[in-house]
């Protein structure tokens, strides 16, 4: 939990305009961030995300999803996903695999995450991906640095935090 904290502080420290060098036993990945909405509103948005709930966990990280949902910009809580029941959840996997493999990950992308869903993701049993750096390049592009234990990595939580603040799609970027 110690080590977690620690990179949640460090991430909270970026996120604040802190130049700092990469966190030792970390690797950078890069992500390519194309935007519907104007690239800066867009990093805005997601560092709010990440410093509102960055700020409660490195001081109570047990906080529950509750107290860190009324942290939460409501922007961010309007495109959350409703949480699906096990009958919901059931019947949508059931309509996916009968999708071709190319429609799934379609069908994936499409489908919105759930507050309680991306929460869980981003606990420090679960995250896997911590800030770096992200600069405004050409046109509606984001170029996004993200620090990793390893690669491949769980990143639908990050994908999604982009999403929902008005990113078209988020792609993994060359080194």
């Amino acid at each position: 939990m110690t080590l977690y904290i620690q990179r949640v502080e460090c991430e909270l420290r970026r996120l604040r305009g802190e130049l700092l060098p990469a966190q030792p036993g970390l690797a950078t990945v890069r992500f390519e961030v194309q935007c519907r909405a104007e690239p800066a509103d867009v990093l805005a948005k997601v560092k709010d995300v990440l410093a509102r709930l960055d700020d409660i966990i490195a001081s109570r990280p047990s906080t529950s999803d509750q107290n860190l949902a009324v942290a939460l910009p409501a922007w961010f809580l309007t495109a959350c996903a409703p949480e699906q029941t096990q009958q919901e959840a059931e019947r949508w996997l059931a309509w996916w695999r009968t999708l071709p493999p190319e429609k799934q990950q379609e069908a994936e992308d499409a489908q919105p995450w759930s507050l309680p869903q991306w929460l869980h993701w981003m606990r420090p049993q679960q995250r896997t991906w911590y800030w770096f750096e992200c600069d405004i390049a050409a046109g509606r592009e984001l170029l996004l640095a993200v620090e990793v234990d390893g690669w491949p990595f769980p990143w639908g939580s990050l994908r999604w935090l982009f999403l929902a603040a008005g990113a078209a799609s988020v792609a993994p970027g060359e080194a």
